[in-house]
């Protein structure tokens, strides 16, 4: 199951809703998300971008971590 799947809903809203203000950032992000399983296959400027994205400001391996659920919505 990719990350994006398991992006917790209120942040895939929140992702989904920057697209209309980074449109290219965003998606490439979203993109990463749905070919990677695990947060650490994530290149280091994609969890930048989803932590200020959706305003955790959090790169911690926990903070990352906490953005996914462990089953598909």
């Amino acid at each position: 199951m990719s990350l994006l799947d398991r992006l917790k809903p209120e942040y895939l809203k929140m992702l989904k809703d920057e697209e209309i203000n980074y449109p290219y950032s965003a998606k490439k992000v979203q993109e990463e998300l749905a070919e990677a399983n695990h947060w650490v296959d994530l290149k280091y400027s994609s969890i930048v971008n989803l932590a200020t994205y959706l305003n955790t400001y959090d790169y911690s391996p926990t903070g990352i971590d906490n953005l996914f659920s462990d089953e598909e919505h």
